[in-house]
Formats: structure tokens, C-alpha cells, sequence
């Protein structure tokens, strides 16, 4: 699908965009998790080069690579510290990532993003 819209619509239609980005899912569904972030990224970017800012797409498409990356990362302190997983403090913290994500997913909003990404890469 993805090569066909980008031949007849064109790298900056909509459709393509969209097409890009369900291509995306289905590698994280595959456990291809750089190839899901690098596509989500690309969707980011050109999305903010084609919609601008502040389109709905763009804000969803954002929330969706930082929602990929987060859970890359989460996913990265697990297989390293296998000993944390059952302790009720990682439980937790694990637990509220999650929601966070699925937040994310949820609500494109730029101050969303903003607010979880200084909770879990700055404080």
C-alpha cells in the first residue's frame, strides 16, 4: 500500500503519510522497534513539513514517536535489569509508565508530551 500511495499520490500526501504510519504499527506489532521508531519519526517529520505544527495529524504523529520511544526505552531497563520486575516500586513505576503511554496515545496534545517527557527523561 505504502509504495503504491507513494507512487500515484505523491511522499507528502496525506494518505501516504497515513499509509507510512500504519506501516509503522505494524513493525512495533512485530517487534521491529527501530523500524517502528525510525518510520514514526519520518512521519513526524514530514508531517510537520507538509501539515505544520499544530494539524491534528502532526500532534497525533508526535505522540505516537514519543509513545514508541518511551515504551523502547521501558522495554530496554527490563530485559537489563530482570531482578526489578517483581519489586513493587518497578511494578509501579512500570504500571504508571504504561498509562502515560497509553495517555499519549490518546490525547495528541503538545503540553501532554511536554509534561511526560519532563517526568521521565528529566525529574
Amino acid at each position: 500500500v505504502l509504495t503504491d500511495s507513494e507512487r500515484v499520490l505523491g511522499d507528502d500526501h496525506p494518505a501516504t503519510l497515513n499509509a507510512l504510519a500504519s506501516l509503522a504499527a505494524c513493525y512495533y506489532e512485530e517487534g521491529r522497534i527501530a523500524g517502528a521508531i525510525m518510520l514514526q519519526e519520518r512521519v513526524l517529520t514530514d508531517s510537520e513539513r507538509v501539515l505544520g505544527d499544530d494539524h491534528p495529524a502532526t500532534r497525533k504523529a508526535g505522540c505516537q514517536a514519543l509513545g514508541l520511544q518511551m515504551q523502547h526505552r521501558f522495554a530496554d531497563r527490563r530485559s537489563r535489569h530482570p531482578e526489578l520486575i517483581h519489586q513493587p516500586l518497578f511494578v509501579d513505576r512500570v504500571a504508571r509508565q504504561e498509562r502515560a503511554i497509553a495517555d499519549l496515545r490518546l490525547y495528541a496534545s503538545v503540553d501532554a508530551i511536554a509534561g511526560l517527557h519532563r517526568a521521565f527523561f528529566i525529574g
